[in-house]
């Protein structure tokens, strides 16, 4: 259940990339927001298919940095008088 609930956030993810305004995506231009969107779609389609050891190299190579990233535009976004 552990690989069902890491799979459907990275699916979460990339449809969440997929509907971020442009100006959201220029607070974090490291992201690559294309490759999210487009890994979203490998896993929802990929059926039988997927390829456990490329998920976990995702979980292990990109997702701490995208929280990272994450945490730091909400503590800018925080900050900013209203």
């Amino acid at each position: 259940m552990m690989i069902d609930a890491v799979i459907r956030n990275l699916e979460i993810i990339g449809e969440a990339a997929k509907h971020l305004p442009p100006e959201a995506r220029t607070l974090m231009p490291e992201a690559d927001w294309s490759k999210a969107a487009g890994f979203r779609d490998v896993i929802a389609h990929g059926y039988f298919g997927l390829d456990l050891y490329v998920v976990w190299d995702v979980v292990q190579a990109k997702v701490p940095g995208l929280g990272q990233s994450a945490e730091r535009v909400l503590q800018q976004l925080r900050d900013e008088p209203v």
